[in-house]
C-alpha cells in the first residue's frame, strides 16, 4: 500500500487525502508497519500549476478540449520528448509528464514559467496579472 502524509507539529502522520486515510485507517493499531520515505514535489505548487492552466483555458477559444491545450502548452514552452510515429515514420512531439513521479521540483518549476512565459507570448496575456490571479487563491 502506499499514500501520501505529512508530518504536523506533534510530529504525527496526517494522511494528504480522503483517499490516503481511509488506507491509514486500515493499519492496525500496535501493529509493525514499514516506511519508505520519499519527499514528494509540492502538492501546492502543483495545484498552482493547475489553476495556472484552468486560467488560461478559460481565457480562449482556439481549445475545447483542456488535457489538449494542456499538452499543447507545455510543448510550446519546450517541455517536450520527441519520438517517430510507427506508422507514417513522422516525428512527433509529446509534452513531457508532470506527475510527481516523472518529474522533480525543480523541473517542474522551470515548466512553470515556461508555461508563464508562453501565455504571455503567444496567448498575449500579462505576466503580472496572471500571477496576481494565481496568488488570490493561495
Amino acid at each position: 500500500m502506499k499514500f501520501y502524509a505529512s508530518i504536523d507539529v506533534n510530529n504525527k502522520i496526517i494522511p494528504c487525502t480522503d483517499y490516503d486515510y481511509d488506507i491509514f485507517r486500515k493499519i492496525k493499531k500496535n501493529n509493525v508497519v514499514k516506511f519508505e520515505i520519499t519527499q514528494e514535489r509540492n502538492i501546492k505548487f502543483h495545484r498552482k500549476f493547475f489553476l495556472l492552466i484552468n486560467l488560461l483555458f478559460e481565457n480562449q477559444e482556439n481549445y475545447k478540449d483542456i488535457e489538449k491545450f494542456r499538452k499543447d502548452l507545455i510543448i510550446a514552452s519546450g517541455s517536450y520528448e520527441e519520438h517517430t510515429d510507427f506508422f507514417t515514420g513522422e516525428m512527433k512531439l509529446t509534452a513531457k509528464s508532470i506527475a510527481f513521479h516523472n518529474m522533480k521540483e525543480e523541473e517542474f518549476s522551470d515548466v512553470y514559467s515556461a508555461v508563464i512565459d508562453t501565455a504571455n507570448k503567444i496567448i498575449s496575456f500579462d505576466k503580472k496579472e496572471l500571477l496576481e490571479q494565481i496568488e488570490q487563491y493561495f
